[in-house]
């Protein structure tokens, strides 16, 4: 894949993990086990990343795609006034139709605390770094609501709360990498604080968090409606008119 990459002079991100379609048990215990993330780092990750450090054709590293994916909303936090795992912020930042832990609603067993998510992120980068120091680290966010305090979320993957669920000092993040959907009731209309609609200076305000900011996935949801290029229409028309957007804070 990166020697075709490069073949059209293009590079890649490279996702390890898919945390959105997250389905097998087996997968699932890498998430949820030590032995098993230990088995990984050392057995496939360590000889994948010593292997394609030197690829030109690799940009970056993504740890896991859509990691929220696979919340579960009914743990509570061990540590009580712990904010890198109290998920009250994530939920009211996220509204009512874009909540995370969607997983568990589509019918899959494999749900994991908000600790659990950040160990797995936190020990990864770290090996990540150990094995190939010359490439960026990232985590694809669902929303900007997990990796920022602006609109009331929370920098949930941010180097304290990745440290401390960790314990690696270097398994933090270099890149912010946000994702924006459109609202479902209104596919050509994003939400004010998506990053379609915001500057990168929007979501790192505090200068402990300040980090470069991606656009990692953006789309739209007007295939499935009657008229898509009606809708399509209307959001080209939109999208540089953030007053049009301001109505709805729903997105995915």
């Amino acid at each position: 894949m990166l020697d075709i990459a490069q073949s059209h002079n293009v590079t890649l991100v490279l996702s390890l993990w898919n945390g959105a379609l997250l389905r097998d048990e087996f997968e699932c215990a890498v998430f949820r086990d030590d032995a098993a993330l230990n088995a990984f780092i050392e057995h496939a990750l360590a000889p994948l990343a010593i292997k394609l450090r030197a690829h030109p054709a690799l940009a970056m590293w993504e740890i896991v795609n859509e990691p929220e994916g696979m919340l579960n909303l009914d743990v509570v936090p061990s540590g009580i006034g712990n904010p890198c795992t109290d998920l009250k912020p994530l939920l009211q930042c996220a509204g009512p139709h874009n909540q995370p832990g969607w997983n568990r609603r589509e019918g899959s067993n494999c749900s994991v605390s908000m600790q659990r998510l950040q160990r797995f992120v936190n020990r990864q980068a770290a090996a990540l770094k150990s094995f190939d120091g010359s490439h960026l680290v990232t985590v694809g966010a669902w929303s900007h609501c997990s990796v920022s305090a602006a609109a009331e979320g929370f920098s949930y993957f941010s180097d304290a709360c990745l440290r401390l669920a960790g314990g690696e000092d270097a398994g933090t993040l270099d890149v912010w990498q946000l994702h924006s959907y459109p609202d479902k009731a209104a596919p050509w209309r994003f939400g004010e604080a998506e990053p379609v609609n915001k500057p990168a200076s929007f979501y790192v305000t505090n200068p402990k968090l300040r980090k470069p900011v991606l656009i990692g996935e953006v789309s739209n949801r007007w295939d499935t409606l009657p008229d898509p290029t009606a809708a399509k229409v209307k959001y080209m028309t939109s999208i540089g008119d953030t007053s049009s957007n301001t109505s709805s804070t729903a997105a995915a």
